[in-house]
């Protein structure tokens, strides 16, 4: 067991080492003094997504580059990476909109393609996107869809209830 801290330690202070005389030299060459002083840190921090995302319990997310265009809700305490798109918004009818077949079919249309994956870009996709404005029934109906959906969206329009396939209304 003692073998195997020993090894451990010495692994761990071999990569500082590998650290210390590689990318401290690479980083000191840097014009941005964010890089120069804070050589070590990967990347600086993002004070815009940490800012817009403060007093959020959650925010959507999306992976940069995929086939298939996925959006979901993340816990505040992750840190996204730069694969990740991180969108600032903890709405439930807002992530029901991305994730609509009209703004999946959007979104590879007006973005880029990395070799033959969609790539999701913010300038692109996210912000000329025409959001609707919805009522305020209609923006709390997510909830109250769980058990009867076509029920709760049309009660929530204000329309008629109709009968589903099977008679249920």
């Amino acid at each position: 067991m003692e073998i195997l801290k020993q090894r451990r330690a010495f692994n761990i202070r071999s990569f500082f080492q590998q650290v210390l005389d590689r990318v401290k030299p690479a980083r000191a060459e840097q014009k941005r003094d964010s890089y120069r002083t804070g050589w070590w840190q990967f990347a600086e921090t993002r004070v815009n997504l940490r800012k817009s995302s403060a007093g959020l319990a959650r925010f959507v997310a999306t992976c940069r580059t995929a086939k298939h265009r996925v959006f979901g809700f993340l816990d505040a305490d992750i840190l996204p990476d730069a694969k990740l798109i991180a969108i600032c918004l903890d709405d439930a009818w807002l992530l029901a909109v991305l994730s609509s077949r009209f703004h999946i079919s959007w979104a590879p249309a007006s973005g880029a393609f990395l070799e033959n994956r969609p790539n999701y870009n913010h300038a692109q996709c996210f912000n000329p996107f025409p959001f609707p404005t919805p009522s305020e029934p209609l923006k709390a109906a997510p909830a109250a869809t769980r058990r009867r959906p076509r029920r709760a969206l049309q009660a929530a329009a204000g329309a008629a209830p109709q009968a589903d396939a099977d008679g249920d209304v």
